[in-house]
């Protein structure tokens, strides 16, 4: 680990560390394609033309709000490390193209604003047949802290969707590294009235959902929260869950299986929560149906339901994905089966991953009540029923509002 030293009131590393290169002929450092642009709009591996020698270059032709999308999946930048980002680009035979650019972490937390390419080249525009260097100042745009780990290069023009904007040239993209210190944004004034309205906050209101052990012991979160699509069906006795439409409506087993019911994942979430002296909040499903058994169960079954657009396979491939495993949209040309109507699968069965279990529901908030109301004065004392479900086509099951009133008169 970098010694690190403190400057202007900020930390900065004190040895200058090296620059991260993104792209230089291809993409490097663990940066990967996730692109959303058409894979005819763009080549990674473009020979003409190129900056200052470079092999390839990357060609992007803009529409339709498609982006160029590059992540080092697994890997943390830290910001601070970092003076700028600097990438080349040229405007082909017509210049002038409307891109825009932002810094990303894990697909979707965007740690800058989105800017305009212009804005960030000398001249204030994407050159026609000439190459001019895009600089995205951190200190500049306040992006002094965090960690990113993705860049954006997307349309800024929707209104070219048919033949896009004339194509763009991307070359050596580079994450410089910091040669000055973060600097400081100087002093605030702050007064406190502690005359005024004053009244007691309940601790209850700092809370964190499926909070990491270590980081809730060491912030001291009050309340952990057991909760989410995943919970609404969770069936404590078998410890297994359906995804709901997070992950193609299907029933995953969770845990070891081991011991059940007592060492459920449900079971070791509220012993961590205690144990981190935090509230739990769990979940208590009241739907009315609930996974069946230990097994990953597809809700829409491509061998039963016909063709559909994706299965896990296809979305997220591993060794023993499930390529049965639909994500109930479809097309009625190629589905013949009656089960495609409005592109979506309709008419499935509830009991392909599912058994009628209200009474399994309410037996798991007396379960929490008998298993832990003698921990102490920090026991399960938040019970939060959820009966809630989006009615339509996409899942046929309904609401049990008559278990939803009883779970919430348990003590």
């Amino acid at each position: 680990m970098r010694k690190l030293c403190l400057a202007a009131l900020m930390l900065w590393s004190c040895a200058q560390g090296a620059s991260l290169t993104l792209y230089d002929d291809a993409l490097r450092n663990g940066f990967g394609d996730s692109s959303w642009a058409q894979a005819a709009d763009y080549d990674l591996f473009n020979p003409a033309p190129t900056y200052a020698g470079s092999a390839d270059s990357i060609k992007f032709i803009a529409r339709n709000w498609g982006g160029l999308q590059f992540i080092a999946s697994g890997a943390e930048f830290n910001v601070a490390d970092y003076q700028s980002l600097t990438f080349h680009i040229n405007g082909g035979s017509a210049g002038g193209q409307k891109v825009q650019i932002y810094v990303c972490d894990n697909y979707s937390t965007t740690l800058s604003a989105t800017y305009p390419v212009e804005a960030l080249i000398a001249g204030g525009t994407i050159p026609k047949n000439a190459w001019a260097t895009v600089t995205l100042d951190f200190d500049a745009v306040h992006m002094t802290y965090g960690t990113f780990n993705c860049l954006v290069i997307m349309d800024a023009d929707g209104s070219n969707d048919a033949g896009g904007q004339p194509a763009v040239y991307i070359d050596q993209v580079v994450a410089n590294a910091r040669t000055t210190p973060i600097g400081n944004g100087g002093a605030v004034n702050v007064m406190v009235d502690i005359s005024a309205n004053v009244h007691p906050i309940d601790p209850l209101i700092f809370g964190v959902a499926f909070g990491d052990a270590a980081r809730n012991a060491q912030i001291g979160y009050t309340v952990d929260r057991w909760g989410g699509n995943s919970t609404t069906r969770y069936n404590w006795q078998v410890d297994t869950d359906n995804k709901a439409s997070d992950y193609l409506f299907l029933n995953e087993p969770e845990g070891s299986g081991a011991g059940l019911p007592a060492n459920s994942t449900a079971d070791q979430f509220i012993s961590d929560a205690l144990a981190a002296h935090a509230q739990p909040l769990l979940t208590i499903p009241t739907i009315g149906w609930t996974p069946k058994d230990r097994a990953k169960r597809p809700g829409f079954s491509i061998a039963k339901y016909g063709s559909q657009y994706n299965n896990e396979c296809t979305i997220n491939y591993f060794l023993g994905c499930d390529a049965d495993a639909g994500d109930g949209y479809c097309d009625a040309g190629t589905n013949t089966t009656g089960h495609c109507n409005g592109g979506v699968i309709t008419g499935n069965d509830p009991a392909d991953t599912s058994i009628s279990a209200p009474a399994i529901h309410f037996s798991a908030s007396a379960r929490v009540k008998a298993g832990w109301s003698m921990i102490g004065p920090r026991a399960v004392l938040i019970r939060n029923a959820d009966g809630f479900i989006r009615r339509s086509s996409r899942s046929p099951i309904s609401p049990r509002v008559d278990w939803f009133n009883k779970v919430l008169t348990v003590t």
